[in-house]
């Protein structure tokens, strides 16, 4: 009696166990099952989204390329003479632009190739003669050709020709405008922003290159300073002092009808004024004092207004070297020493206090390499 007693109870915890384990197990498939269900709602909404943000990327691509038209996205069917754009053109009514449906987007955007040259001002037969030359290869892979157009049109060809389905696929990049603002950089960066002459920069490559044009062998490097440009400033304020620069500058231009005088402001009232085209160091001697006294003779007017008109009176001070320009050593080393030079004989004049209204001065020595 006693054993039924203790066994009893053991009978109803083992059930107990057995219906508890079952519950356990049947919670933890449900669970499971609601996490598939729930990874599965998941999934069709990331696909859903995947969808949509791929088709509102597509969208925002296709603005980008509607507000860049310099940049074509293209694919040229030399077999057929026709050309595919991903980005519509504004193309001139002229053109006949082919959109045979307008809601099928495979025939749209679709030129034929000698008109979509004409609307870009290239050369058609120049163009089909680039992509097509004979490849090494079956395919050709264009990085960045440049192809110029009519006038100052350029372009930058990226893709690849496929030589046996005669298709390119590729973008072409109107650089035109890209060229002719990094020409304006480049003339800003060479240019003295007062005077419109060159400056300092890139001084020495600038003369080996104009220097080379000279049709004789000698050319001479003469080096000017502003007398008493200090007092002008003083007297007068800085921008007449800048008014007398600009005056001085456009003189120097005024004397060089022949082109065969560089004219460079160095810094603040110092100048270089190269000169190619040089037969003798007498010559170059007689040259500058000619040119400095001409420079001189017209004077600087302080006041535009008749009863008040006073003149100034601009003296030079200024030295020079000639040299050889097929010399071995006329490198940018040598250009560096000349200019060192032409600057000592300058101040050795300014010393003395000498100027062209005296005499004919010998200011010009041969530079020996």
């Amino acid at each position: 009696m006693i054993s039924e007693l203790i066994y009893q109870p053991t009978a109803i915890n083992g059930a107990n166990n057995t219906f508890d384990q079952y519950q356990s197990y049947y919670t933890q498939q449900r669970i499971r099952d609601l996490i598939f269900a729930l990874m599965f709602v998941i999934f069709i909404i990331y696909n859903l989204y995947k969808r949509e943000n791929s088709n509102s990327m597509v969208h925002t691509f296709k603005k980008i390329l509607n507000f860049t038209p310099t940049l074509i996205i293209l694919e040229i069917n030399f077999k057929l003479n026709m050309v595919k754009t991903a980005n519509p053109i504004d193309i001139d009514q002229s053109f006949e632009y082919i959109n045979i449906n307008s809601n099928s987007s495979q025939h749209r955007n679709l030129i034929p190739f000698e008109q979509f040259c004409e609307y870009l001002q290239l050369n058609a037969s120049q163009l089909s003669q680039i992509i097509r030359q004979s490849p090494e290869q079956s395919d050709r892979t264009f990085k960045g050709l440049i192809v110029k157009g009519q006038g100052d049109k350029k372009y930058r060809i990226t893709g690849k020709f496929d030589e046996k389905s005669l298709v390119f696929c590729g973008v072409i990049l109107d650089i035109s405008e890209e060229k002719s603002e990094l020409k304006k950089m480049k003339k800003m960066a060479s240019r003295d922003a007062l005077t419109g002459l060159y400056n300092r920069n890139m001084l020495n490559q600038k003369i080996q290159k104009f220097c080379s044009q000279s049709q004789s062998d000698l050319c001479s490097i003469n080096f000017l300073d502003l007398n008493d440009f200090k007092q002008i400033n003083d007297n007068y304020g800085h921008e007449v002092g800048d008014q007398v620069l600009k005056h001085l500058s456009s003189q120097f231009l005024l004397n060089n009808m022949d082109g065969s005088i560089l004219p460079i402001r160095l810094s603040g009232d110092e100048f270089l004024i190269v000169k190619r085209g040089v037969e003798s160091v007498d010559q170059a001697n007689t040259f500058i004092n000619e040119y400095i006294s001409k420079i001189s003779s017209v004077p600087f007017q302080l006041s535009s207004s008749e009863q008040q008109k006073t003149n100034l009176l601009l003296k030079l001070s200024f030295g020079g070297v000639a040299f050889k320009k097929s010399s071995s050593s006329f490198s940018e080393s040598d250009i560096s020493a000349m200019i060192n030079t032409a600057d000592s004989k300058m101040y050795e004049m300014k010393k003395t206090k000498l100027n062209t209204y005296q005499c004919n001065i010998n200011t010009v020595t041969l530079y020996q390499c």
